[in-house]
């Protein structure tokens, strides 16, 4: 495919998450301690504070607690392609983190979702292995 026709190339997704109320330090300390994301910048400001974590090459979620914003979010979801879903599903059953059920879908994927303390919906998934 040529990218050069491309009006836009994408070459890093930030995911950006605006945690209304006092959650910022909960929803911080379950992707930093619990989900053990790495974290690759953090700020505070007078009117703001936040955090970056990586979540694959070219993939950042940022947290922001920003009561300047106003951001308000209908709904929103995250879906993560990882490179084995089974094995991710069984690490975070150990952990105590609560998880959904694996679920084989109909266009090929095995996926189970979670939340996180904001009540923030992740689903992460992995191509349906074939017997």
């Amino acid at each position: 495919m040529n990218y050069r026709s491309r009006l836009i190339q994408v070459n890093e997704c930030r995911v950006k998450l605006f945690l209304l109320g006092n959650v910022f330090n909960r929803v911080d300390e379950f992707y930093a301690a619990r989900m053990r994301l790495e974290e690759i910048h953090r700020w505070r400001d007078p009117d703001s504070r936040g955090v970056m974590f990586r979540l694959g090459p070219n993939t950042v979620l940022e947290l922001i607690d920003d009561r300047r914003s106003g951001a308000v979010v209908s709904a929103c979801g995250l879906s993560l392609a990882v490179e084995d879903v089974w094995k991710l599903h069984q690490e975070l059953v150990r952990s105590d983190i609560s998880t959904g059920p694996l679920k084989e879908r109909d266009w090929g994927d095995t996926s189970f979702r979670i939340e996180d303390p904001s009540g923030f919906s992740i689903v992460f998934f992995g191509k349906t292995q074939t017997s």
